[in-house]
């Protein structure tokens, strides 16, 4: 089970936090779901219409080894924007995963990550062309053989589906 959750800025995201950590819901999850638990900014800036994405790629990865990360930068990590812009896709996190970089946020068993992309496209047919391009030239084997970890396709759930929830019940904190 993946879940995306969008916040309007960095205090509406710490009250959701805050009333997080006391709800109880961390050790249910604990309880009923293995797995990570990770959360960054965006890199995509405020300009960026995320109504309009509702496809996702999305991973935490650590690298193979120094030698990987290297492959992985030169015949990777130099190519993907190009292909992200040509599938109409949107970048909204990729790269490093510091610890400077998860201060203030939530991480759940999440110690051993190095990588984190998330990526967003307008349709499932322009995912797939992502998906297709770098089969295609080869980028899709420096993936598999250079990061460790595995790649989720995420839907968005339609504003029309009774498990959408919309608004940010946070924001009062902001004020």
């Amino acid at each position: 089970m993946v879940a995306l959750y969008s916040f309007p800025n960095k205090a509406s995201f710490d009250g959701w936090l805050d009333d997080y950590k006391v709800s109880g819901l961390p050790e249910m999850r604990h309880e009923l779901l293995d797995g990570q638990v990770v959360s960054y900014y965006s890199m995509a800036g405020e300009d960026v219409d995320y109504d309009a994405l509702t496809h996702y790629v999305v991973t935490n990865k650590k690298f193979a080894s120094a030698e990987a990360k290297e492959d992985f930068q030169t015949n990777y990590g130099s190519k993907i924007k190009d292909i992200v812009a040509q599938t109409s896709g949107c970048i909204i996190k990729a790269g490093p995963f510091t610890p400077e970089q998860r201060e203030g946020f939530l991480q759940e068993d999440a110690d051993d990550i190095q990588l984190t992309i998330l990526i967003g496209f307008p349709s499932a047919e322009k995912r797939q062309a992502w998906h297709d391009i770098q089969s295609e030239n080869g980028m899709k084997d420096v993936r598999e053989r250079t990061l460790v970890g595995l790649l989720y396709y995420i839907d968005a759930l339609p504003k029309d589906h009774p498990a959408f929830v919309s608004g940010c019940p946070f924001e009062r904190k902001t004020m």
